[in-house]
């Protein structure tokens, strides 16, 4: 009798504990769940504009029902890192982004919503229609400790229709003028695109073509440029002759110039130091930072053909990264930084066209994804920015 009481209580606590055991993760589960913050949606309004319209892309970060409304610190909310990033822009249709492509918002927990808004305002001179298409991405959690978790999705799709715009008739004066006629010639491709007033008659460019250096977003933070007269005189075009007055980095901005020198005298002396469309590169249709940097990924030049430059290739640690804080357009020894002292192992050379202006007309023209240690560093990238200049 007493064998059999003891085996029958073994069997219950072993009953027991299978219970225990299967219960917990979806205990743990559940606590995830109401304790996490995901994208819970992302949509252009209005979903569609003109070829020189605006709308804004609302971006929803949503939380569980255990989010509180205060963080770890006893004080301030909880924070969301949101980044928006180009996924498509076939017809090359240009356009500002404000307040930038990374934004924080405090949220407001407790199952709530919080809106996240970026305004788009396609290029007054844009003649182009068609569709861009953006990923929102919620990059990290701040304030959070354990209250609250990342959740899935992490990221959403939205899409923006741009129509052509109507013409607006142009009245016929009295008398009617005798026409010019053009002379018939054809700019490349990348004059077409890229030059603000282009003359057919002359066969030149009337406008203005800016310069480019390679652009690093250090932190993630987004980008601050100013416009062309609150920049610094810099010889961008390498030309040696004058010190051109161009749009820069904002005193005291984390953004970093690639720079390496050619010369070796410990300075940037222009642009053909920096990664450009001056810089030296092989036959690029369209010359760009990216294109000059992608020369030194070749056997050659001590490259190993992989398509990013890190470690493995010998330029890696020759490559600086110059942070202009006293904005004076000149390196000085304390400006000047290997890429591992700013948390960069690598830099892809897959670049994509981006198409995009700041509010100062500085053109975001090709960009690549850049990597930390390990593969990480969500929200960093490298920017081909033609810098506008004053002419």
């Amino acid at each position: 009798m007493l064998k059999r009481s003891l085996l029958l209580f073994s069997l219950l606590a072993a009953l027991l504990a299978l219970s225990i055991t299967h219960k917990s993760p979806a205990r743990a589960q559940t606590t995830n769940a109401t304790r996490s913050v995901y994208i819970g949606g992302a949509v252009f309004s209005p979903a569609s504009t003109t070829a020189t319209g605006s709308s804004t892309l609302i971006v929803s970060v949503a939380t569980g029902a255990e989010v509180p409304a205060v963080g770890i610190d006893g004080a301030t909310p909880i924070r969301a890192v949101v980044q928006i990033t180009e996924n498509n822009n076939v017809s090359g249709i240009t356009y500002t982004v404000l307040p930038s492509q990374l934004d924080t918002v405090n949220l407001a927990g407790g199952g709530r919503a919080t809106p996240d808004e970026f305004t788009f305002t396609i290029d007054s001179k844009n003649t182009r229609s068609g569709t861009i298409s953006y990923k929102a991405t919620l990059v990290r959690l701040e304030n959070s400790g354990t209250l609250a978790v990342t959740g899935t999705p992490t990221s959403m799709d939205a899409a923006l229709s741009v129509a052509a715009s109507t013409p607006t008739p142009t009245p016929t004066p009295t008398p009617t003028p005798t026409p010019e006629v053009a002379s018939g010639c054809t700019p490349s491709p990348f004059i077409a695109a890229w030059c603000d007033d282009y003359n057919y008659f002359t066969c030149r460019c009337d406008g203005t073509i800016d310069k480019s250096p390679v652009l690093v977003d250090v932190k993630g933070d987004g980008f601050a440029l100013t416009d062309a007269a609150g920049g610094v005189n810099f010889d961008l075009d390498g030309n040696g002759v004058t010190a051109e007055r161009v749009a820069w980095t904002a005193p005291g901005s984390d953004d970093a110039f690639l720079f390496l020198d050619r010369n070796e005298d410990g300075k940037v002396n222009n642009g053909t130091e920096l990664f450009g469309d001056v810089t030296p590169q092989l036959n690029a249709p369209y010359p760009n930072g990216f294109a000059a940097l992608a020369m030194y990924d070749r056997p050659l030049l001590g490259g190993n053909g992989d398509g990013v430059i890190d470690a493995r290739d010998a330029v890696y640690s020759q490559l600086r990264l110059w942070q202009d804080v006293n904005h004076n357009g000149i390196s000085e020894p304390g400006e000047l930084h290997t890429l591992p002292e700013l948390g960069i192992e690598s830099i892809s050379l897959d670049y994509r066209e981006a198409g995009r202006r700041d509010r100062y007309g500085n053109a975001f023209r090709y960009r690549a994804k850049v990597n930390g240690p390990g593969g990480g560093g969500a929200g960093r990238w490298a920017y081909d920015v033609f810098l506008k200049g004053v002419h």
